[in-house]
């Protein structure tokens, strides 16, 4: 047996879940409209490089009706610093969505698509976005660089974590990092037309929530660990409405760091609310949120 047939066999299990994942990507369908009703209840105004607006939403499902009282009060947010306009407005930087993430079996985190071909749809008139299929492969070396990041605990054996191991003598190799660097920075230069990232929260990208994701809904989860852990991990960015835009320098910096964002807040979001309940409102205001996106790109100060 060869060893390109053994590294192929190897690694079809982690793929194939993955690669199922991605044709509900590239099957792009009408997102179709929000069956909720919208009222302005304050003005529009936009100051270079800010967008904010506020208003009441009603007729949301009857199911969340227990959590929320109708009809909602809503503020939407948007704030993009002077260097991200100017890479927005370069006809040569592209943004690359990553796909949103959600809640499942165990409280782990996995690509929310149902959610994100609606969202990549309504950016995509917008901004000059790179092809699903390379958000899709951003992802998965993503989440691969997180396993050859060598953490504790990992579901899947990496040579290159069991070499460290043994060498690491007197903490001489050991590292701290959530991701595997060196993997990104090849990405990195063989996607030099990608100028952003657009990331639904930096910040849990740069948390050890993402030890607990799966690369697809029914994929291998990436550590092993206890409910109650994975639970505390994940539950700040549950029920979270926010899209941010991130510089390409994350490999420099070695962190995800926000250039720009748009975000929803709700009332009542100060409540406390079972990762459950926060998810089903987060699902019942992503439409208005996707709205408020459109609107507010419409007010960028760049030439298209």
């Amino acid at each position: 047996m060869s060893r390109v047939y053994r590294s192929v066999m190897r690694f079809l299990p982690v793929m194939l879940p993955v690669l199922l994942t991605g044709c509900s990507w590239l099957n792009w369908f009408d997102a179709g409209s929000s069956a909720s009703h919208s009222q302005d209840t304050g003005a529009e105004f936009t100051q270079g490089w800010e967008y904010s607006r506020q208003w009441q939403v009603s007729g949301l499902p009857e199911s969340i009706s227990p959590l929320l009282e109708s009809p909602v009060m809503v503020t939407g947010q948007c704030q993009m610093s002077p260097g991200m306009l100017k890479t927005l407005a370069d006809p040569g930087q592209k943004g690359l969505l990553l796909p949103l993430l959600k809640v499942d079996k165990q409280y782990t985190l996995a690509p929310d698509v149902e959610a994100s071909v609606p969202l990549y749809k309504t950016l995509d008139k917008h901004l000059a976005l790179e092809s699903a299929g390379s958000s899709l492969e951003f992802f998965q070396t993503l989440l691969g660089s997180v396993e050859h990041a060598c953490p504790k605990n990992p579901t899947r054996e990496i040579d290159g974590c069991v070499l460290k191991g043994w060498l690491n003598v007197g903490g001489l190799f050991s590292s701290d990092n959530l991701y595997d660097w060196g993997r990104l920075n090849q990405w990195a230069k063989s996607h030099g037309s990608v100028g952003y990232l657009l990331m639904p929260n930096a910040q849990l990208f740069n948390s050890p929530a993402m030890l607990h994701t799966r690369y697809s809904r029914h994929g291998r989860m990436l550590t092993k660990a206890g409910d109650k852990d994975r639970m505390r991990a994940v539950s700040p960015y549950i029920g979270v409405l926010q899209l941010d835009w991130v510089s390409n320098d994350f490999v420099k910096n070695k962190a995800f760091k926000r250039r720009g964002f748009c975000r929803l807040i709700w009332n009542g979001n100060q409540k406390t609310f079972s990762i459950p309940e926060k998810q089903e409102i987060q699902e019942a205001l992503m439409p208005e949120f996707r709205q408020f996106i459109r609107q507010a790109l419409k007010h960028l100060p760049i030439d298209r």
